[in-house]
């Protein structure tokens, strides 16, 4: 991989998790998208070119990747 992704405890800087990324990665933004619900923390990835990603903050897991070929200019 290009990248990786690595979550670390702020407890104690072990890493909980990890995971490749195709390119080097731009913004990183964690959220809880129904605040007061029991849903989880997703985080949303974007790339250095044409990557766009939302992750489980929890897991690591991917969610969902926005296909390139829809990105006609990498914006």
């Amino acid at each position: 991989p290009a990248a990786i992704l690595v979550c670390l405890s702020g407890m104690n800087g072990s890493t909980l998790w990890s995971s490749p990324l195709p390119e080097e990665a731009r913004d990183i933004t964690c959220l809880n998208l129904m605040p007061g619900s029991v849903a989880e923390t997703i985080c949303l990835v974007t790339g250095t070119h044409r990557m766009f990603s939302a992750f489980n903050a929890t897991s690591g897991k991917a969610i969902w990747t926005l296909n390139p070929n829809y990105l006609s200019n990498g914006t």
